[in-house]
């Protein structure tokens, strides 16, 4: 799709891909006023125009910067490796290990980053590690007042 047809237009779609996606911040960086920019916003991203302009700055921007689930896997595994081995000494501010009770120095291992990261490789595999499973029921009742509604708007339909 070519540039917008004004260059407002075209700013705020520029800007809204550059503040991840918060509207009311584009709007207002694209000179848009202070007061309006959030209705202003909503405004231009219920436009077709608008929104194919953005999704194609954004397929733009992945194929400038190569992203894909491969490298945000590869990534992911990367991030864990690091935490996972990394066992570091805490140190004050001045780089004097921090030791405990019996004078041992005292050492850090992130394990927040590196489930984090185990999370969101089994998130993105067919390993289904974190699938989340949702069970649907209905009581017997309301299959039954299901069925009868049917019938009646079949047999409605008939006459």
């Amino acid at each position: 799709m070519p540039i917008l047809k004004t260059k407002k237009h075209e700013l705020f779609c520029f800007e809204y891909v550059a503040c991840n996606f918060n509207g009311a911040e584009a709007a207002r960086n694209a000179g848009y006023s202070e007061k309006g920019a959030r209705q202003r916003a909503e405004t231009l991203l219920k436009r077709e125009d608008i929104q194919d302009r953005i999704d194609e700055m954004k397929a733009e921007r992945v194929n400038r910067l190569q992203l894909d689930a491969d490298f945000v896997l590869l990534k992911a595994h990367d991030v864990f490796q690091r935490c996972s081995q990394e066992v570091r000494p805490v140190t004050y501010a001045d780089g004097t290990p921090v030791k405990d009770d019996e004078g041992q120095p005292v050492y850090q291992f992130d394990s927040r980053s590196a489930l984090k990261a185990l999370e969101l490789i089994g998130k993105h595999t067919s390993i289904g590690a974190f699938k989340e499973r949702v069970e649907h029921s209905m009581s017997n009742d309301l299959a039954a007042l299901v069925l009868r509604g049917r019938r009646r708007a079949k047999q409605s339909g008939d006459n």
